[in-house]
């Protein structure tokens, strides 16, 4: 396996350029904004090869009138075989050109090799290390059906009460050259719910393309917190290079093995 990641790297250089397609096709708007804090996206699901870019867009009004706002692009990408690679955006800062850099936590999930690697890129602050983790092949003692139960009705205790939500179908639309189908769920908290003098309403719009089985795009509307969109701007429904699945060059590898479960440990 290791040698095998070194030999990815060799290709490395050209994940910029695998990238930079969709990339072009934008402006000259930077990868992010300076005060974005992190921007995440709905991975790379979906039953087919592609590559795409996404942009998370940030809006908040302050009591004052003021707008805060800021943006993030990341990248997602799936190959015919189901690996996947997903950026994370964890925060915009700037270079030594004084331009915004987007700092980034990588993913790529190999589900022949059964394993996941993670690193992070356009940050100076941390190890350059790429982290392999393999997945376990021993089976997980089944729970129980009391077990079972019992984990429902916990998670059940956690989740506001369905009276709360009210979904509205919002009909077809093109994203991105993709027909996707919407909906909108609002939440009314009543007052005191959540620490609310007054009485809360959220919404949230979510549009998937069926065909593709991708999230094209989200609105999240929150009063505590503003509101976040994030929607694929390009998307290329070839083959990825497999530049884009390879870690950095000059990164170290560092192999973490699935945990061995014994007799007297599983017990």
């Amino acid at each position: 396996m290791r040698m095998k990641l070194c030999r990815w790297t060799m290709a490395a250089a050209a994940v910029g350029m695998a990238l930079g397609v969709a990339a072009k096709a934008q402006s000259s708007e930077p990868a992010c904004s300076m005060g974005v804090g992190s921007a995440s996206g709905y991975g790379p699901w979906g039953r087919v090869a592609y590559t795409a870019t996404a942009k998370t867009t940030f809006e908040q009004r302050l009591p004052d009138g003021n707008i805060v706002g800021g943006f993030m692009r990341t990248h997602l990408a799936r190959d015919g075989a189901g690996k996947w690679m997903s950026e994370m955006g964890q925060r915009c800062v700037r270079d030594e050109n004084g331009e915004p850099r987007a700092q980034l936590y990588v993913s790529v999930f190999d589900p022949a090799m059964k394993t996941t690697m993670n690193w992070n890129v356009g940050t100076d602050d941390m190890p350059k290390v790429v982290k392999v983790f393999h997945a376990s092949t021993t089976p997980r003692k089944p729970l129980t059906p009391e077990e079972l139960a019992a984990q429902r009705k916990a998670a059940e205790r956690q989740q506001p009460p369905r009276n709360e939500y009210k979904t509205e179908d919002l009909g077809s639309k093109i994203i991105a050259g993709v027909e996707v189908h919407g909906s909108r769920t609002t939440r009314t908290i009543p007052p005191g719910e959540e620490g609310n003098q007054l009485q809360l309403v959220t919404t949230n719009e979510i549009w998937r393309s069926n065909k593709l089985g991708l999230v094209m795009m989200t609105v999240s509307d929150d009063p505590r917190h503003g509101k976040t969109t994030y929607e694929i701007e390009e998307l290329d429904q070839n083959e990825p290079n497999p530049a884009v699945f390879a870690p950095p060059e000059g990164y170290k590898i560092e192999d973490h093995p699935a945990d061995v479960i014994t007799a007297s440990t599983a017990q």
